[in-house]
């Protein structure tokens, strides 16, 4: 900064790099000026949903005009850039100017949580131009069967892929002519050259917009290591493998195939003996050399397969093995920690998370005290120092959060549960 400017009001400190800045707040002091940022509609309304009910104030709160600080960017920039004032313009169009604030607020200690914290995204509805991409209904919803209670992490969210895709092709078709988008499609699911498969007819229609997330902790002897699977629910499983298998076909796909318990499973990794390598190598000269040995290192061997109504994308071919073999003992949905976690949750959500943070910080604090670090942090710290994970556990308690449509736009809350 060139200057620097404080003032001392109220027993508040405040600090700016103009001094303007500051003679505008303490004209603003007593709240009472129609620009005082409490007295905007949507800080007001940000705040009404987000601030402790109670006599508590929160002890973070926060707001963002997006639009206003775009619109502040174009002016500042349109004297040595004419053309940027045709933004302008084009954000009706794109449905962002939808996009009133963004804001929260943090409290701790509430109730029953160690922390919480509110978010809401305010917005003009019904949505329009890109806003329509975010369409997420709130539903009921709970931990598939398959994610297993030792799980370290859990979200699954409600898309819908059919209001998505109508969104893209308005906007696609907005710029470049009616049905542009369709005639794209069609062209492309046609192509000779190309695995002949329609994005909306063999893609979108096919699945559900349920998705899921789900991770583990792998132990092996040297250490232990997070993985994860993506599950993305299928209209018609028997449809969708014909159309993998199609893909699978296709020259220069880079996983190879085979059999488990009557799934087919496609393995990202080394290629089998009977496998032809020039097919797969274009692919895979696309990937980062360190990437690969970092997995290899890791032992994890990313899979694809489709089973119980998924298609099932993991980090190691081994969990996805696991969910496949249909054994639902022990499920997340019926543990006692994620029940009390889930109370919190309204009845129906368009996602919801769950993280088990002790399991997190264990595996991480592993693979510092292991040496696996050491070649970034260099030979002065001695990592192996750090303490004991059981010394520090208590401090990790489970956390979760949810997200729900609301009439002015989205709400969500993510909390951290008071330790025992």
């Amino acid at each position: 900064f060139k200057s620097l400017s404080y003032a001392i009001k109220d027993s508040t400190l405040l600090v700016s790099n103009q001094a303007s800045a500051i003679k505008g707040i303490l004209e603003r002091w007593d709240g009472s000026s129609d620009t005082s940022l409490a007295n905007a509609d949507s800080y007001k309304l940000i705040m009404s949903k987000c601030a402790p009910k109670d006599d508590d104030a929160a002890e973070t709160t926060w707001f963002v005009d997006p639009m206003g600080i775009v619109k502040s960017v174009i002016s500042l920039g349109a004297g040595e850039n004419p053309q940027l004032g045709m933004v302008m313009g084009f954000l009706p169009v794109t449905g962002l100017d939808q996009l009133k604030g963004i804001g929260g607020a943090m409290n701790i200690g509430e109730g029953d949580f160690d922390n919480v914290n509110r978010s809401f995204v305010h917005t003009e509805q019904p949505s329009r131009g890109v806003m329509r991409m975010f369409s997420m209904p709130a539903v009921e919803q709970s931990p598939a069967k398959w994610v297993h209670d030792k799980s370290s992490m859990f979200m699954s969210l409600n898309w819908d892929l059919q209001e998505a895709y109508k969104a893209v092709e308005s906007l696609y078709n907005t710029f470049a002519g009616e049905g542009a988008l369709a005639k794209m499609v069609e062209d492309l699911a046609e192509n000779e050259d190309g695995p002949k498969i329609h994005i909306k007819k063999d893609i979108i229609d096919q699945v559900t917009g349920r998705i899921t997330v789900s991770g583990d902790i792998k132990e092996e002897d040297d250490g232990s290591q997070e993985r994860y699977v993506v599950a993305i629910g299928l209209t018609n499983e028997g449809s969708f493998k014909k159309i993998l298998a199609k893909a699978a076909k296709f020259p220069g796909f880079p996983g190879h195939a085979r059999e488990f318990e009557g799934t087919t499973i496609y393995e990202f990794g080394d290629v089998g003996e009977d496998e032809d390598e020039s097919e797969n190598q274009s692919f895979r000269n696309l990937a980062d050399e360190e990437d690969e040995d970092e997995m290899e290192a890791l032992s994890l061997t990313p899979a694809l397969a489709i089973g119980r109504k998924h298609l099932f994308f993991g980090t190691d071919v081994e969990q996805i093995e696991q969910i496949l073999r249909d054994n639902d003992e022990d499920s997340l949905a019926d543990s006692k920690i994620f029940k009390k976690v889930s109370k919190y949750f309204p009845a129906k959500v368009s996602s919801m998370s769950f993280q088990r943070a002790d399991a997190q910080v264990k595996t991480a604090l592993d693979a510092l005290k292991s040496g696996q670090l050491d070649m970034l942090v260099g030979d002065n710290i001695d990592l192996s120092k750090l303490p004991d994970f059981d010394d520090i556990k208590h401090f990790f308690t489970p956390t979760g959060g949810y997200v729900r449509p609301d009439e002015d736009g989205v709400f969500m809350e993510n909390f951290n549960l008071k330790g025992e």
